[in-house]
C-alpha cells in the first residue's frame, strides 16, 4: 500500500504516496491536511493549498482512521513507511489550544465550550451566571489550568486528556517508534519542506503564507498570574515533552525549576 499517513491524535490516512506524516493539533494541522489532499490528487483546482477551504479538510470522512486498518496494514505502516513528527513548546501548544477551543468564537470553539467549558464552570466557579452555565464561553485560563490539574474532571475516568492538550509523548510514543524526522513548529517551513522532499512530493510547497503564531508572545500574559505551584504541577504533566523535544521554561517564562 502506498500511503500518506497523518497522525493527529487519532490517525488518519490517505493513499498514494509512500510516506507517513505525523502532526498534532495546534501544530499547523489544517495546512498539512491541505497538503495531503494535494498529494493525493483530491483537489482538482490547482496546487495552492491555501485555496482549499478549511472546513473541507476537517470534514468527516475525508481521512481514514488508523483504527480501521487491519493488522497487516498497520504493521506495514510502522515497519516500512517514513515517519515524521512535528513538536511544539508544550506550554505554547497548551495555550494555543485554550485560545482556539475555549476563548475562540468559531464553530469548533462553541462545541468545546458547550462540551468542556460548561463542565469547568459548573465544577470550579463560585456563583457562576446562568449565561456561563448555559454557554461555557467565558472560561478563564486559570480555570482551564485548574481543570487540567484536577484529574477527576480532565481525565473523566479515562487514562488520557483530550487530544488537544494530551502530551505529545503519550500520543505518539517517540521512545517506541523510530522517527525519520522530528520537526518543530519554530522551524515549520524548513522542516515541512524536508518532509515533502522525503515523501517525493517536493513539487508541492508548504504554504509560505504561514504566519508566525502570536501565542508565544502571549505566554507571559497568560502564565504570569498563575501560582508557581500550579506551573510546577503543569510542568510535571508535560515533563516528558520538555525533555524529549528539548524545550525549557527559561525562554518563555523567564525561569526554570531546579
Amino acid at each position: 500500500i502506498n500511503a500518506v499517513l497523518l497522525i493527529q491524535c487519532n490517525i488518519f490516512t490517505k493513499y498514494n504516496y509512500f510516506h507517513v506524516i505525523l502532526i498534532f493539533t495546534q501544530v499547523a494541522c489544517t495546512n498539512w491536511k491541505r497538503i495531503l489532499l494535494l498529494m493525493n490528487g483530491d483537489w482538482p483546482n490547482g496546487t495552492n493549498p491555501l485555496e482549499i477551504p478549511g472546513n473541507k479538510v476537517h470534514a468527516d470522512g475525508v481521512f481514514k482512521s488508523f483504527s480501521s486498518l487491519n493488522e497487516t496494514e498497520r504493521s506495514q505502516i510502522f515497519s516500512e513507511y517514513t515517519r515524521f513528527l512535528i513538536a511544539r513548546h508544550p506550554f505554547e501548544r497548551l495555550l494555543s489550544a485554550y485560545r482556539n477551543k475555549l476563548e475562540g468564537r468559531t464553530a469548533s470553539a462553541r462545541y468545546f465550550q458547550r462540551r468542556i467549558g460548561r463542565q469547568i464552570i459548573k465544577a470550579l466557579r463560585v456563583n457562576p451566571s446562568n449565561h456561563s452555565l448555559t454557554h461555557g464561553d467565558d472560561v478563564s485560563f486559570a480555570e482551564f489550568i485548574q481543570y487540567l490539574l484536577t484529574p477527576e474532571l480532565s481525565l473523566s475516568n479515562q487514562s488520557n486528556y483530550n487530544e488537544h492538550w494530551e502530551p505529545i509523548a503519550k500520543l505518539c510514543n517517540p521512545c517506541v517508534m523510530k522517527y525519520n524526522l522530528i520537526g518543530k513548529f519554530e522551524t515549520l517551513l524548513d522542516d515541512s519542506a524536508l518532509a515533502l522532499y522525503l515523501a517525493g512530493a517536493d513539487h508541492l510547497t508548504f504554504p509560505t503564507g504561514h504566519k508566525p503564531s502570536s501565542t508565544r508572545k502571549q505566554l507571559r500574559t497568560y502564565f504570569d498570574p498563575l501560582s508557581i505551584r500550579a506551573i510546577r504541577r503543569l510542568y510535571e504533566i508535560y515533563a516528558e515533552d520538555f525533555r524529549l523535544f528539548d524545550y525549557n521554561l527559561e525562554d518563555v517564562l523567564g525561569f526554570e525549576f531546579g
